[in-house]
């Protein structure tokens, strides 16, 4: 018999691979990075404030407020490291931005 010569006829999606095999997943071609808290920073994590901790951080503005230490008073950044937190958090705090509705006892 004579045998054909030219291309093999183009075989459809279904033929591509075998039944049994799981369908592939798309492949997403962007490198892996560290969980990010949507500020660039990556590997940090948001931290989330209680409304007892805003209320003591606002407590801080000033001197002289009962049970606040003295040392600490009135900057924004040794209070942030006391909670963990970035000091643009405890100036919102201190200036009314953030937590009004927790602080506004303490104006």
């Amino acid at each position: 018999p004579p045998v054909a010569v030219g291309r093999p006829p183009p075989m459809s999606h279904a033929h591509d691979r075998s039944e049994d095999a799981p369908p592939e997943a798309p492949s997403d071609e962007r490198p892996s990075r560290k969980p990010s808290n949507c500020n660039g920073r990556p590997g940090q994590q948001r931290r989330i404030l209680t409304r007892e901790q805003a209320e003591c951080i606002y407590m801080h503005r000033k001197r002289g407020a009962r049970g606040v230490d003295t040392r600490l008073a009135g900057k924004a950044t040794a209070v942030a490291a006391m909670f963990g937190i970035n000091p643009k958090t405890v100036r919102d705090i201190w200036n009314r931005r953030t937590w009004t509705e927790e602080t506004q006892h303490l104006w």
